[in-house]
């Protein structure tokens, strides 16, 4: 995997755009990508970008061509989160 590409190299994106992304911790192109796969990842981001769902998803592909192509293909698929339960930790026992 490559380093971090900084959000301001999408074309088009505003500066109002990535102080948006940032106050949810979103600062790179594979983060934008990666947040994009998951469910409402789109509807989400056209939220915070204030932009609507075409608009987000011009700017997705944009940014994902920014990626090298093994990078793109491993970010645009969605990670497996089920055996987490409700967060990083195992869900408890029944005898807990």
């Amino acid at each position: 995997m490559s380093d971090e590409i900084p959000l301001k190299r999408i074309e088009g994106i505003t500066h109002d755009q990535i102080h948006r992304l940032s106050g949810h911790w979103i600062t790179s192109v594979q983060q934008l990508v990666g947040v994009a796969t998951t469910t409402n990842g789109i509807g989400a981001l056209s939220q915070i970008l204030a932009l609507d769902e075409r608009g987000t998803r011009e700017m997705i592909e944009q940014a994902r061509g920014l990626l090298d192509p093994e990078e793109r293909v491993h970010l645009s698929t969605p990670a497996d989160t089920s055996r987490y339960g409700l967060g990083a930790a195992p869900p408890p026992k029944p005898d807990e």
